[in-house]
């Protein structure tokens, strides 16, 4: 029972960025790029989504300025985090966070001592990192 309980009261989420090219403006054809846009500045939009199972979908937009690393993650997360709780006014017994296996994003110690953190301030009683293999999203 116990087994049963800890299963259903555990926060799953996902975090993952999409390539840049895919949000670049003016947005062209795959084969051929015309040679008035080749000269332009085309500039590009990082896009984060960020699924909490059951609970909440969000995307965040930012500059092409802003870095793509450990503190862009833990913004995320935390965001999520105060989403969840806001919505429900408590967060579940523990979290599993679910990631790139990308060493710039979020396997690294920044993300893994965030998640010590959480537990540590009693956020959660347990927290999971999961990093995704490689094409997982093809």
């Amino acid at each position: 029972m116990l087994t049963t309980s800890v299963a259903s009261n555990t926060l799953c989420i996902n975090i993952d960025g999409m390539d840049q090219s895919k949000f670049r403006v003016p947005r062209v054809g795959r084969i051929s790029q015309p040679k008035m846009l080749q000269a332009l500045f085309r500039p590009t939009l990082h896009v984060t989504g960020s699924w909490a199972h059951g609970h909440r979908l969000s995307l965040w937009v930012s500059d092409e300025d802003l870095r793509k690393d450990s503190t862009t993650q833990q913004e995320v997360l935390s965001r999520t985090l105060t989403d969840v709780y806001q919505r429900f006014g408590s967060l579940p017994m523990g979290c599993c966070l679910q990631q790139d296996n990308c060493y710039r994003e979020g396997k690294n110690r920044h993300i893994v001592s965030h998640m010590v953190l959480l537990v540590a301030l009693r956020c959660f009683r347990f927290c999971v990192c999961n990093f995704l293999r490689t094409g997982h999203s093809v």
